[in-house]
């Protein structure tokens, strides 16, 4: 294998995330959409949808690492005792920058624009929404 690999990317050459495989633990395991240096350190947006309903978004490098800290209550203040979480969207890039900027983007919509976004991205992935 190739220090690089190519995927798709989106219309607008950021990179996106799929679902490549599903790991033993049942949680997913992401690449990176678009061209990206496999040694590189990838940024992680995502969105969780909490159990009470609302959304929380946030960044990481490793997001199974991350969904586990939310999962016990070391993650986010604001996840705290909003267990189980359902990732409803991700996308990834290639650095703190870009990741804090997108992140900033996401907080700042209604909530109707960020159901739009989650319904785009399911459609694009064809998976459904993983639950932890």
């Amino acid at each position: 294998m190739s220090e690089w690999e190519e995927y798709e990317t989106s219309g607008e050459g950021r990179l996106s995330a799929g679902l490549l495989s599903e790991a033993p633990s049942e949680q997913p395991v992401f690449f990176c959409g678009g061209l990206c240096k496999l040694s590189e350190k990838l940024y992680v947006v995502y969105v969780l949808e909490c159990a009470d309903g609302t959304f929380y978004t946030g960044i990481t490098t490793d997001l199974n690492r991350r969904l586990q800290q939310h999962e016990s209550g070391e993650g986010a203040k604001y996840t705290r005792g909003r267990g189980p979480f359902i990732v409803r969207w991700v996308e990834t890039g290639p650095d703190r920058s870009w990741a804090l900027k997108r992140e900033r983007e996401i907080k700042r919509m209604s909530r109707r624009q960020k159901e739009r976004l989650i319904m785009e991205w399911k459609g694009e992935q064809g998976a459904g929404a993983k639950e932890f």
